[in-house]
Parts: structure tokens; C-alpha cells; sequence
């Protein structure tokens, strides 16, 4: 359910803004939903609000790791995602 969350709201302000400023505007957003997200759910599980804490650290790396290869490739396949729309679009009126 968190990680739903998390791809809504990436998404959501990605979907219509394009740009290195709205990607890490994403990307941060992210890493705020999931760490309170997992922080949440690991207090109802252990019952207790202390030892969760001690997963913030390990919840950075990895969004901090997946943020890395996400500005790495996101325009790459920006690109190659609407160069495919684009041929789509082009065989599907019967231009060629």
C-alpha cells in the first residue's frame, strides 16, 4: 500500500511536469511517504514507536540508491517512450 502511495503521488507530479526540478520534487516526496509510511506500519507491527527508528537509516540508502538511477535514466526512456508514441501514432493513421 505505501509503495501505491508513493507511485500516485511520483506520478501525479510527473505526469504533466517534466524536468529535473519536478523529478526531485518526486523523488522527495517519495522518500517522505515512505519513510513515515514504513515507520507507521513497523510500530503496529513491533508495537512499539522506538524501533522503528532504527530502519530511517536503511529506508535513505535505498530511496537515496534508486534516486541516483532514476536521474540517470529517466530521460533516456523519456525519450524512447514518446519516440514509440510518436510511431505509433504515425502507423496507426496510415501515413506509411
Amino acid at each position: 500500500m505505501i509503495v501505491a502511495i508513493m507511485g500516485y503521488v511520483v506520478g501525479a507530479i510527473t505526469e504533466k511536469h517534466h524536468g529535473l526540478g519536478f523529478d526531485a520534487l518526486a523523488i522527495v516526496a517519495a522518500c517522505v511517504i515512505k519513510v513515515v509510511g514504513y515507520y507507521i506500519a513497523e510500530g503496529i507491527i513491533y508495537g512499539n514507536w522506538i524501533a522503528p527508528f532504527t530502519s530511517i537509516p536503511g529506508n535513505l540508502v535505498q530511496i537515496g540508491v534508486a534516486a541516483v538511477v532514476v536521474l540517470i535514466v529517466i530521460e533516456p526512456l523519456r525519450k524512447a517512450a514518446n519516440k514509440i508514441i510518436l510511431n505509433n501514432l504515425f502507423f496507426r493513421r496510415g501515413f506509411v
